[in-house]
């Protein structure tokens, strides 16, 4: 959790530079959905889990998009929406100081690394 809260200012003030101004913003077409994964790590957490899935049917907009952004916590959001960084936010965070950066890529890395062994260990331990 903690590796999470460390990215999550980035984040949020990557998506604030690029999001509202995005021509084509991916929560309107990406076929991005809450995984195995993601549901393990919110049921340990105990954090609740999203009121559903994010499209209803496939091709749908994300039903959680407002006019301000995502109305998930950022904790609840499937993952692919949190380590998903389109060009947009590529190029922005090319401008930003190396310690930013470095701080969120090496982040995303570890975490999705952790995810994996999360499940693994869960799976052991169930089979």
């Amino acid at each position: 959790m903690d590796a999470l809260e460390e990215i999550f200012p980035i984040l949020d003030a990557l998506c604030r530079a690029t999001c509202s101004r995005c021509p084509d913003p991916c929560c309107l077409h990406a076929a991005a959905y809450a995984d195995f994964r993601d549901l393990l790590f919110l049921t340990l957490i105990r954090a609740g889990h999203p009121p559903g899935q994010l499209h209803r049917r496939p091709g749908d907009t994300c039903r959680f998009l407002s006019r301000r952004g995502c109305t998930l916590p950022r904790v609840q959001r499937p993952w692919v929406c949190t380590w998903y960084l389109c060009a947009t936010q590529r190029s922005a965070l090319a401008g930003w100081p190396e310690s930013d950066r470095r701080l969120l890529m090496d982040g995303l890395e570890g975490i999705r690394l952790e995810r994996r062994r999360m499940e693994e260990v869960f799976l052991r331990a169930v089979t």
